[in-house]
């Protein structure tokens, strides 16, 4: 009997370390979700600022050719 609650007091344990690495495990990966998606989003800002800036250079270099040519 007292090797029966002892074995279950260690199975306890081990339940209780096992949910909390998964509450950890859990956490870490909605941290990492959450660091994806802020990237995801830098990079979309980034290409339209790119793309807005690259059409404001095209546009002056139209500009430039036109005063040339014309």
């Amino acid at each position: 009997m007292k090797y029966d609650l002892a074995r279950a007091a260690i199975e306890a344990r081990q339940c209780q370390d096992l949910l909390s690495q998964a509450h950890i495990n859990h956490d870490n990966n909605k941290a990492n979700v959450a660091t994806k998606n802020i990237y995801a989003y830098a990079i979309c800002i980034g290409k339209v600022i790119f793309y807005s800036q690259g059409c404001k250079i095209l546009k002056r270099i139209k500009q430039f050719f036109i005063g040339i040519f014309s």
